[in-house]
């Protein structure tokens, strides 16, 4: 009898023990699916967050590069505009120049046509 009750014992405090054992296994498991679960959800935000702050560096970097161009391509339109005066003003001195060639060029046919009318006109009419 005392040796069935020790046998009891030893069984029932084994039982304990792996109870014990076992209450620890899944408390583990347990704080470990938690953390799990805790970890992926925040991957998953951070997954998220990260993209769309990749895509503001993105697009932060192509505004950048834009700006950079424009600013370029502004500079030039600028020079290219300044070159455009510059011809107009060569180009409306030289057709004032030419347009004034062109009357002295009329003034001095016309006088050679009114000299030589007036030769003509004094061999013709010698008394006049």
């Amino acid at each position: 009898m005392q040796a069935k009750c020790f046998h009891a014992l030893k069984n029932y405090w084994e039982f304990k023990k792996h109870s014990k054992v076992m209450l620890i296994n899944k408390e583990k498991a347990r704080k470990k699916t938690t953390l799990r679960r805790v970890f992926q959800a925040w991957h998953k935000d951070f997954k998220v967050v990260k993209v769309k702050r990749d895509q503001e560096k993105f697009d932060r970097a192509v505004k950048m590069e834009l700006q950079s161009i424009s600013a370029q391509y502004q500079k030039e339109i600028e020079t290219l505009r300044g070159k455009l005066m510059e011809s107009e003003r060569s180009m409306g001195i030289v057709n004032r120049n030419k347009h004034m060639m062109q009357e002295n060029l009329k003034k001095v046919f016309m006088r050679s046509v009114c000299a030589l009318n007036f030769e003509a006109m004094n061999i013709l009419d010698p008394a006049d």
